[in-house]
């Protein structure tokens, strides 16, 4: 189903935690008090997040046969269009937005520009919401993930991903300062050098 989530985070602090090898249960627990997408995996670390985000329509095929136990993540299911007004084959409670591009920013509701990753996806998520601040976990931008790799069948990013991922968040992070939208990066040893670094205490 196609969703418009309007902008219920007007003006709030918002975490987005992504998959990179930083991330812990530690990291999740601290930032437990705001509103805060999660990605792929990670929302084992934080199933009451109020967002499970994934790109990859694999991933919740996936996630749907092999994790659908408890139905312990009490937050709203999203992915977005791999291209325009092509709906991606996701289970019926997954909501879908729909694809402006892969570059830049898109003000359209409803729609997110793709970046090529989740990460850069939840971001704007985030922004479209009306976040006025958003605090990145785990773009470490290296490294794999911190649950090891994804099943052969979802890939996991190379070195080359990795690069593509970086020039894309580099052209997203002048277009989220213009519309006045902070983005601190509280991943340490990021390579992810756009946004604003902050350690996790601060």
């Amino acid at each position: 189903m196609y969703l418009n989530p309007g902008t219920p985070w007007q003006g709030a602090t918002v975490a987005v935690l992504g998959s990179g090898p930083s991330m812990s249960l530690k990291v999740a627990d601290s930032v437990k008090h705001l509103p805060r997408i999660v990605l792929n995996t990670t929302y084992q670390l934080a199933p009451d997040a109020d967002y499970i985000y994934a790109a990859d329509p694999m991933w919740w095929i996936w996630a749907t046969e092999q994790l659908w136990w408890d139905h312990s993540s009490k937050g709203w299911k999203m992915t977005m269009e791999s291209r325009s007004r092509q709906h991606p084959n996701v289970p019926k409670e997954i909501g879908v937005m729909r694809y402006g591009g892969l570059h830049g920013f898109d003000d359209r509701p409803g729609y997110l520009r793709s970046g090529g990753n989740s990460g850069y996806q939840a971001l704007h998520l985030a922004a479209s919401m009306g976040a006025a601040r958003i605090l990145l976990f785990g773009f470490d931008c290296h490294g794999g993930h911190w649950h090891g790799d994804h099943p052969d069948k979802l890939g996991n990013p190379m070195a080359s991903t990795y690069a593509g991922w970086i020039r894309n968040f580099t052209s997203l992070a002048p277009l989220l300062r213009e519309r006045g939208i902070e983005v601190v990066n509280c991943t340490p040893g990021s390579k992810l050098e756009c946004f604003q670094p902050m350690e996790l205490a601060a």
